[in-house]
């Protein structure tokens, strides 16, 4: 209960926060009132493309998320169990992070399809994260317990999963938790810049163009009120997953 008053409290400084600098503003155009915000989404959830273009943005996201996962994981282990492998693919890694988001997305547009342009964006993103995770947790093995187990002739197979799947676990959650919040950031820029058809990002574009300014913010709350959903639900599998590891 005191947790659930002080979330309240939380919300209330930041939405009173808000209706301050609205107020100091004092330009519905440029900075609206969280009222007038809230009373344009209570509508916003009643119109035709709503349910659409989200459904296709959280698909958007969760398919990049899963994708980046495999391939992470995948890239992860064979650079670490093989050097050649890492010295190819660590440049690769590194200028996907250097580099602009948006200038991958510009040269995307010329070649890919809108609808899943932000997959390839959001995945090119995560990708970086959750490889790096994947190897530092691999690296994170003791030698010793390695050179034990093989002493002792425990299998390969079960030196992976009591040892390496064990070590990694721990830095991939980190990832996913990176990744899921910066899923939704860059998949929602790139559909404002490629603008499909049902988009959250495009929506928020179309709001833009007609001076809709209590649109763009709410659809803007949509977003933070999905990724704080999704993380929840996340938190909560990995806390089940976790607790099933314990008890195996």
């Amino acid at each position: 209960m005191k947790r659930i008053a002080g979330s309240l409290g939380v919300a209330a400084f930041w939405l009173g926060l808000w209706q301050l600098a609205a107020w100091l503003v004092g330009s519905p155009f440029v900075l609206p009132s969280p009222l007038a915000v809230f009373s344009r989404l209570s509508t916003l959830i009643f119109e035709r493309d709503f349910a659409i273009s989200t459904a296709w943005s959280v698909y958007r996201v969760l398919l990049s998320l899963l994708i980046a996962v495999s391939s992470g994981v995948v890239l992860g282990g064979l650079s670490f169990v093989s050097p050649l492998a890492r010295r190819l693919i660590a440049p690769a890694m590194l200028a996907i992070r250097s580099a602009p988001v948006v200038s991958f997305i510009i040269l995307a547009i010329m070649w890919m399809d809108s609808n899943y342009l932000p997959v390839f964006i959001s995945l090119l993103m995560c990708l970086p994260v959750i490889w790096g995770n994947v190897l530092q947790g691999l690296g994170a093995v003791d030698g010793r317990l390695v050179e034990m187990s093989e002493l002792y002739g425990v299998s390969r197979t079960k030196v992976w999963k009591q040892l390496y799947l064990r070590a990694v676990w721990p830095y991939l959650n980190a990832a996913l938790f990176t990744c899921l919040g910066l899923g939704f950031k860059v998949t929602v820029a790139a559909e404002v810049l490629s603008s499909p058809k049902y988009a959250i990002g495009y929506q928020m574009y179309v709001s833009k163009l007609t001076l809709e300014t209590e649109a763009a913010y709410a659809w803007t709350v949509v977003i933070l009120l999905l990724s704080l959903l999704f993380e929840v639900w996340l938190k909560h599998l990995l806390k089940r997953d976790s607790e099933r590891r314990e008890a195996a």
